[in-house]
């Protein structure tokens, strides 16, 4: 997902004034997917920090354990097939309808 973020981004962000790029125009762009990634996990540690600190966890004890494995396996499932793409390099054609997030 931090991929997605920085992929979205880079273009904005390394484009001059009237939209040419120079020879060194794309070295930034690795140190902005780094900057956004680090970011974004300083982000979600705050976040996770706040909710430890307010002692959200006993909202767990309220969810079933069937359930808190269903949503971490679709979690899973979600995460590796959104990173195909990146990792491998592939064409894949986005899809409209039920199984747009499976491919």
């Amino acid at each position: 997902m931090t991929y997605k973020i920085a992929y979205e981004h880079q273009a904005s962000l390394n484009m001059s004034a009237n939209g040419t790029m120079g020879p060194t125009d794309g070295l930034p762009i690795v140190h902005d997917k780094i900057h956004i990634a680090m970011i974004l996990t300083f982000m979600v540690g705050i976040l996770q920090t706040a909710m430890g600190l307010c002692r959200m966890g006993y909202l767990t004890s309220f969810m079933s354990d069937e359930m808190i494995s269903a949503f971490i396996t679709g979690t899973v499932i979600h995460i590796l097939t959104s990173q195909i793409k990146p990792i491998t390099g592939a064409n894949i054609t986005k899809h409209s309808g039920p199984f747009n997030v499976l491919l």
